[in-house]
């Protein structure tokens, strides 16, 4: 990715790097070692890019990314609020199960510079690559910023803001056919006009593309909701409508029925209906007024 920064971890350079002859992993087959690799929970990788460039080749292909989401098991990612003394470090906890119980894995994301980490809030996911949202400093204006947090680095996108106001509805994506990560956003025009317009931005083009007007709901995009080259999103209250979806391969906005029985569930539900992915599978789940969980897949 074009003007990419590294984190503060830099791999070690003395003359005590393994090279291919010392260490009998580097003597496996590529494909192998990139299996091993993939089997390595998120923290351990961490600690694998400071071992030797070597390594760091084998995390940055795109294949070692593709196969260890595949094979990794369900974690939940949030962002945590670091110490005043901290603060130049963006805090991530891992949350996964273990056995019977649940186990808490703390990442530390230092860049160089330039990517806050106090007034920051999580976008979206995709591929392994995180959709941050925050201040730039200098700049009175949000600026994007997409993460590799197992390597380290990140790249910034400024959209355009003079004249318009910014809408809440943005998010990460990825096209199988062309083979490139892309962010979608809306906004409106002036303060004066109700209606939103998208743009999307092509990683490594450094220009935004208009594809028209937006949909009118006035939502955000949910943070794991991407599946089969689309993001996902319903209003708060689905009301026997469809489902939104935007396809990242034709640029395109969609929609898609909800599960049947959700008409019937929606007249009572409390508010809320949240879109995710789990299992492979697009989930939603409506908030009951009796406080009971029900989903659908």
């Amino acid at each position: 990715m074009r003007g990419r920064k590294k984190g503060a971890m830099e791999p070690s350079s003395n003359r005590h790097e393994p090279t291919a002859n010392s260490c009998i992993l580097f003597q496996l087959p590529h494909p192998l070692i990139l299996d091993i690799l993939s089997r390595f929970p998120i923290r351990d990788l961490l600690h694998c890019r400071c071992i030797c460039k070597r390594f760091i080749s084998f995390i940055s292909d795109p294949e070692f990314a593709s196969l260890h989401l595949s094979i990794s098991p369900l974690c939940i990612l949030t962002n945590t609020k670091p110490l005043q003394k901290c603060r130049k470090r963006l805090q991530l906890s891992h949350v996964y199960a273990g056995g019977a119980s649940f186990q808490v894995s703390k990442l530390n994301f230092t860049p160089k510079s330039n990517v806050p980490t106090w007034d920051i809030s999580d976008i979206s996911a995709c591929n392994g690559l995180l959709c941050l949202l925050g201040p730039k400093k200098g700049d009175p204006f949000y600026v994007f910023y997409v993460c590799n947090p197992i390597l380290g680095e990140f790249i910034t996108i400024q959209p355009p803001c003079k004249g318009r106001h910014r809408s809440p509805f943005s998010g990460l994506g990825y096209s199988t056919v062309t083979n490139q990560c892309k962010l979608l956003q809306s906004y409106y025009p002036t303060v004066k006009l109700n209606y939103p317009m998208a743009e999307i931005y092509t990683i490594g083009s450094g220009t935004w593309r208009s594809i028209g007007n937006a949909p009118t709901d006035y939502v955000s995009l949910p943070f794991n909701a991407f599946l089969n080259g689309a993001h996902h999103w319903s209003k708060s209250f689905l009301r026997g409508e469809f489902i939104n979806s935007f396809d990242f391969d034709t640029e395109q906005f969609g929609i898609i029925p909800p599960p049947h029985h959700f008409q019937e569930l929606d007249k009572y539900s409390s508010g809320c209906t949240k879109t995710g992915v789990l299992g492979g599978c697009l989930f939603i789940c409506p908030v009951q007024i009796s406080c009971n969980l029900t989903f659908g897949l």
